[in-house]
Protein backbone atom coordinates (compact mmCIF):
# COMPACT_ATOMS: atom_id res chain seq x y z
CA UNK A 1 0.00 0.00 0.00
CA UNK A 2 2.97 2.44 0.56
CA UNK A 3 4.65 1.91 -2.70
CA UNK A 4 0.86 2.42 -4.35
CA UNK A 5 0.72 5.79 -2.11
CA UNK A 6 4.16 6.59 -3.53
CA UNK A 7 3.69 5.93 -6.84
CA UNK A 8 0.71 7.68 -7.38
CA UNK A 9 2.26 10.95 -5.63
CA UNK A 10 5.49 10.58 -7.64
CA UNK A 11 3.27 10.05 -11.05
CA UNK A 12 1.07 13.40 -10.26
CA UNK A 13 3.82 15.36 -9.31
CA UNK A 14 5.79 14.23 -12.79
CA UNK A 15 1.66 15.58 -14.40
CA UNK A 16 1.59 19.00 -12.72
CA UNK A 17 5.01 19.53 -13.55
CA UNK A 18 4.64 18.32 -17.18
CA UNK A 19 1.46 20.80 -17.05
CA UNK A 20 3.48 23.60 -15.69
CA UNK A 21 6.00 23.43 -18.03
CA UNK A 22 3.34 23.07 -21.46
CA UNK A 23 1.83 26.24 -19.74
CA UNK A 24 4.73 28.32 -20.03
CA UNK A 25 5.74 27.02 -23.21
CA UNK A 26 2.18 27.91 -24.90
CA UNK A 27 2.10 31.28 -22.77
CA UNK A 28 5.87 31.94 -24.33
CA UNK A 29 5.29 30.73 -28.12
CA UNK A 30 3.32 34.59 -29.36
CA UNK A 31 5.59 37.30 -28.24
CA UNK A 32 3.64 39.54 -29.95
CA UNK A 33 0.43 38.78 -28.57
CA UNK A 34 -0.05 42.31 -27.74
CA UNK A 35 -0.73 42.70 -31.38
CA UNK A 36 -3.92 41.95 -33.55
CA UNK A 37 -3.28 40.91 -36.98
CA UNK A 38 -2.70 37.77 -39.41
CA UNK A 39 -0.23 35.84 -37.40
CA UNK A 40 2.28 33.65 -39.08
CA UNK A 41 4.89 31.41 -37.08
CA UNK A 42 8.17 30.01 -38.20
CA UNK A 43 8.77 26.00 -36.99
CA UNK A 44 12.53 24.79 -36.41
CA UNK A 45 14.54 27.68 -37.49
CA UNK A 46 14.40 31.48 -36.44
CA UNK A 47 15.32 32.21 -40.75
CA UNK A 48 13.97 31.74 -44.14
CA UNK A 49 14.49 28.20 -44.37
CA UNK A 50 12.06 27.49 -40.85
CA UNK A 51 8.44 26.20 -41.81
CA UNK A 52 5.82 28.76 -41.84
CA UNK A 53 2.56 28.10 -40.28
CA UNK A 54 -0.57 30.26 -39.59
CA UNK A 55 -2.09 27.67 -37.43
CA UNK A 56 -0.49 25.67 -34.60
CA UNK A 57 -1.07 22.23 -33.12
CA UNK A 58 -0.26 21.61 -29.66
CA UNK A 59 3.21 19.35 -30.72
CA UNK A 60 4.28 22.22 -32.93
CA UNK A 61 4.70 24.60 -29.28
CA UNK A 62 8.28 23.87 -29.10
CA UNK A 63 9.06 23.86 -32.32
CA UNK A 64 8.52 27.57 -32.79
CA UNK A 65 11.63 29.80 -33.29
CA UNK A 66 9.96 33.18 -34.63
CA UNK A 67 6.47 34.68 -35.63
CA UNK A 68 5.40 37.54 -37.33
CA UNK A 69 2.19 39.55 -37.37
CA UNK A 70 0.78 41.50 -40.18
CA UNK A 71 -1.95 44.30 -40.20
CA UNK A 72 -3.58 47.07 -41.55
CA UNK A 73 -2.42 50.82 -40.40
CA UNK A 74 -6.78 51.67 -40.55
CA UNK A 75 -7.30 48.73 -37.84
CA UNK A 76 -3.52 50.32 -35.39
CA UNK A 77 -5.05 51.98 -32.57
CA UNK A 78 -8.85 52.43 -33.69
CA UNK A 79 -8.26 53.90 -37.09
CA UNK A 80 -6.27 57.12 -36.10
CA UNK A 81 -4.17 58.60 -38.48
CA UNK A 82 -0.26 58.33 -37.21
CA UNK A 83 3.39 58.42 -39.00
CA UNK A 84 5.31 55.59 -39.30
CA UNK A 85 7.49 56.98 -36.58
CA UNK A 86 4.45 57.17 -34.40
CA UNK A 87 3.11 53.52 -34.72
CA UNK A 88 7.46 52.34 -34.45
CA UNK A 89 7.58 54.42 -31.56
CA UNK A 90 3.85 53.15 -29.85
CA UNK A 91 5.30 49.13 -30.99
CA UNK A 92 9.01 49.73 -29.38
CA UNK A 93 7.12 51.12 -26.33
CA UNK A 94 5.07 48.14 -26.04
CA UNK A 95 7.86 45.82 -25.88
CA UNK A 96 10.21 48.22 -24.23
CA UNK A 97 12.60 47.61 -27.22
CA UNK A 98 15.74 49.98 -28.16
CA UNK A 99 16.05 50.79 -31.78
CA UNK A 100 19.43 49.35 -33.39
CA UNK A 101 18.61 51.13 -36.61
CA UNK A 102 16.29 52.08 -39.21
CA UNK A 103 16.34 51.44 -43.18
CA UNK A 104 14.11 52.30 -46.12
CA UNK A 105 13.90 50.52 -49.26
CA UNK A 106 11.00 51.00 -51.89
CA UNK A 107 8.50 53.13 -49.68
CA UNK A 108 8.48 50.76 -46.80
CA UNK A 109 10.28 52.31 -43.67
CA UNK A 110 12.06 48.97 -41.16
CA UNK A 111 12.92 49.25 -37.92
CA UNK A 112 15.39 46.65 -36.51
CA UNK A 113 15.19 46.62 -32.72
CA UNK A 114 16.21 44.90 -29.21
CA UNK A 115 13.86 44.31 -26.17
CA UNK A 116 15.16 42.74 -23.28
CA UNK A 117 12.15 40.49 -22.98
CA UNK A 118 13.65 38.16 -24.97
CA UNK A 119 16.49 36.39 -25.10
CA UNK A 120 18.52 35.73 -28.22
CA UNK A 121 18.36 37.66 -31.64
CA UNK A 122 20.36 38.05 -34.69
CA UNK A 123 23.61 40.07 -35.56
CA UNK A 124 22.74 42.56 -37.95
CA UNK A 125 24.92 45.02 -38.73
CA UNK A 126 26.76 44.35 -35.83
CA UNK A 127 23.83 44.88 -33.68
CA UNK A 128 21.60 42.09 -32.06
CA UNK A 129 17.93 42.12 -33.36
CA UNK A 130 15.63 40.31 -32.11
CA UNK A 131 12.55 42.93 -33.36
CA UNK A 132 11.63 44.21 -36.67
CA UNK A 133 8.92 46.42 -38.02
CA UNK A 134 8.39 47.03 -41.46
CA UNK A 135 5.83 50.12 -42.12
CA UNK A 136 4.61 51.05 -45.48
CA UNK A 137 1.86 53.41 -46.38
CA UNK A 138 -1.17 50.95 -46.24
CA UNK A 139 -0.16 48.15 -43.34
CA UNK A 140 2.41 47.35 -40.72
CA UNK A 141 4.50 44.00 -40.50
CA UNK A 142 5.80 43.20 -36.59
CA UNK A 143 8.27 39.96 -36.67
CA UNK A 144 10.78 38.29 -33.97
CA UNK A 145 13.56 37.94 -34.38
CA UNK A 146 13.24 39.39 -37.91
CA UNK A 147 10.87 39.69 -40.65
CA UNK A 148 11.09 36.56 -42.91
CA UNK A 149 9.58 36.21 -46.85
CA UNK A 150 7.79 39.03 -48.60
CA UNK A 151 6.50 41.66 -46.66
Amino acid sequence: MYRLKNFICVSLSCLLCLLLGVGVKAANVSRLSALKGERTYFLDSASSQGLSKTELSFAELGRVKGECVQFDLQAYEGGRYATNEEIAQSILRKFQAKTRFVEEVNGTVSYYAYTPFWQGGLLLQGERVNLHIAISSSYCVVGTPVIFGGY
